[in-house]
């Protein structure tokens, strides 16, 4: 059959057809009428120009994606099939899991949410390595956290039971490094090392009393240090150790309430934030370093950077080995403030003193960075520049530091050593004689001394002092900048 096409005059027309060889008639809407007749064998108009619309490229959003990791634990016996991936039960099992969970996370997640993967089974009743993907091209906000995870799946729980019969341990549910203790809270593991507290096999012991003493004021640190934002219910201790280093290592269990749970970052930060300028975890005397906290498995990333170095006018007492003493608060004030300003150039997140120890004052100093840390060179570059050549004033403090003493992993603040031999010809000098060799050796110090110091400012000193019989021959090392 065929049809005609119909035209229109005026204001507009219409079409009609018709079947087989019928002819079509239209009348149009317009003023005009319009006619139109066709057969089947003669077709109607057709349009003789193509009209290509050009496609318009709008910018692209780069897609955000985070895979969680998720360990569901189930009360059904192992079996060795499920460490194959190719087996019938590993796929029946994994569809089992997979189902529920992505029918809980596509309606939760509408937005985000794109698969759910069964990595492995491992034997201990059942366990299910489990990856959960999300992506977004709108908002990295889009993306959700381990709260919201973890309640998805607490709340899919019903009678201990997920999906299709499969019982579930609730308190095994881990959701990156949170592992539910009840369905109201979670368990996050804290684990950090103490310098300068003795170990002794006693702290092994959780209940003996030097034990319950560190597990006391650790324990009530960190509820403080947490528990600013985040809903704490307790922390435990389940371990005390020592490290390879021989410092004290604390495995600690701290219990949060489900609904404030934060990312394990920000516990991890609120830990760092609150290992003071003296290192002292928050208010107790207990030195932490911050590069050796972790959090649920999550490491600070910090490289502590040891800065050694010798204060020129200030004199050592007792008071500098408390670190909570007015004397020692006053002066490492001083020596921060002044490290801080010299090595600004190489953005470190904080200094921190470790200790003063004896002889004028020793400064034992931490530079802390993150995983990105400058090279050694770098802040010995920074801190040639940032102490003042004239006075030896360390940055913007009024302290005047040794040139010659700072010690950067090894490494110097650079000099000019030139030789300096010279005789000496009225003294009777004994080699054997180790009173008169130091008496010696002083002498000749403060006479080069008081000789380079008057005419140059760069002078910095005398060293690898050499004596010899025989007119005493001197051979020595004069230092400059």
């Amino acid at each position: 059959g065929g049809g005609g096409g119909g035209g229109g005059g005026g204001g507009g027309g219409g079409g009609g057809g018709g079947t087989g060889t019928t002819p079509g008639s239209a009348t149009g809407t317009g003023t005009t009428p319009g006619s139109a007749t066709g057969t089947g064998t003669t077709p109607g108009p057709t349009l003789s120009t193509a009209i290509t619309i050009p496609r318009v490229s709008s910018p692209s959003t780069p897609t955000r994606k985070k895979t969680v990791g998720l360990v569901l634990k189930f009360n059904k016996k192992f079996d060795d099939k499920l460490n194959d991936q190719n087996s019938p039960q590993f796929k029946e099992l994994a569809a089992k899991i997979k189902n529920p969970l992505s029918n809980a996370f596509r309606k939760q997640f509408p937005n985000s949410f794109q698969s759910v993967e069964v990595k492995s089974f491992s034997n201990g009743s059942t366990n299910a390595v489990i990856d959960s993907i999300f992506a977004t091209n709108i908002s990295s906000t889009e993306l959700p956290q381990a709260t919201e995870i973890l309640l998805t799946i607490t709340s899919n729980i019903v009678n201990n039971t997920l999906g299709d019969n499969l019982r579930i341990i609730p308190e095994n549910v881990q959701v990156e490094g949170f592992t539910i203790y009840n369905i109201s809270s979670v368990n996050v593991s804290i684990i950090f090392d103490l310098i300068n507290y003795p170990y002794s096999v006693n702290l092994d012991n959780l209940t003996s009393p030097s034990a319950q003493n560190l597990i006391k004021e650790a324990n009530d640190e960190l509820e403080q240090l947490i528990g600013v934002d985040i809903k704490v219910l307790s922390v435990t201790t389940n371990s005390i150790g020592n490290n390879t280093d021989g410092m004290v290592h604390l495995d600690n269990t701290a219990v949060l309430n489900i609904t404030t749970l934060p990312n394990k970052k920000k516990i991890l930060n609120a830990i760092v934030q609150g290992i003071g300028n003296s290192m002292l975890l928050g208010s107790s005397n207990l030195e932490v370093p911050a590069n050796s906290v972790i959090v649920g498995g999550l490491s600070s990333g910090i490289k502590a950077v040891p800065i050694f170095f010798k204060l020129v006018d200030e004199t050592f007492n007792n008071e500098l080995k408390k670190k909570k003493s007015i004397h020692f608060k006053t002066l490492s004030g001083k020596v921060l403030s002044g490290l801080t300003f010299a090595l600004k150039n190489t953005n470190p997140m904080r200094v921190v003193l470790q200790r003063f120890r004896n002889g004028s004052v020793q400064c034992e100093s931490l530079a802390w960075y993150s995983e990105k840390a400058p090279h050694t060179q770098d802040i010995i570059s920074a801190l040639e520049k940032n102490i003042n050549k004239q006075t030896f004033i360390l940055g913007n403090s009024s302290l005047t530091v040794n040139w010659t003493s700072f010690d950067i992993e090894g490494s110097r603040l650079p000099v000019k050593s030139l030789p300096f031999d010279f005789r000496i010809t009225n003294y009777d000098y004994n080699p054997n004689n180790d009173t008169q060799t130091r008496d010696l050796n002083d002498k000749i110090s403060k006479g080069v001394k008081s000789i380079f110091q008057k005419k140059f400012k760069s002078f910095l000193g005398v060293s690898n002092l050499q004596l010899k019989k025989g007119s005493i021959v001197t051979k020595a090392l004069c230092r400059f900048l």
